[in-house]
């Protein structure tokens, strides 16, 4: 399932102009809007977080992004939400999740979920270089 939209909050419009590579300012604009975020509908919230896990991942802060990371599977699997903006949720976050925890020293984590994503996917590169 991908997400769709017909009407979008102003936060999450905010939210959408900023640019994705941009990771300093996406983390700011979501940690101080983190309570609204909290009631805007699931969808929008979803991608606001999986930019903001992407960001976190990106400036090296593995240990917030794990705990992201395990919302986002979570959710992304109770809701059946697959894409997001045309990127596979479950298997980005699965694999980045996994190099978190590598780069964390957590060695045994990062080798069981690596193993899950050559399970799930075992012709992909980058899974079998974890």
């Amino acid at each position: 399932m991908s997400t769709k939209f017909t009407e979008q909050s102003r936060i999450f419009r905010d939210f959408r102009s900023i640019p994705y590579s941009d990771y300093y300012y996406l983390i700011r604009f979501y940690e101080q809007n983190t309570e609204d975020i909290h009631y805007l509908p699931l969808n929008e919230g979803l991608i606001m977080m999986y930019y903001y896990a992407n960001a976190l991942f990106e400036t090296q802060e593995h240990a917030l992004f794990i705990d992201v990371a395990r919302d986002i599977l979570e959710q992304s699997i109770i809701h059946n939400i697959r894409y997001i903006d045309g990127e596979d949720v479950y298997m980005m976050v699965l694999y980045k999740k996994a190099c978190a925890h590598l780069r964390l020293h957590e060695n045994d984590t990062a080798l069981h979920i690596s193993t899950q994503l050559l399970r799930l996917d075992p012709e992909r590169f980058e899974y079998q270089a974890l």
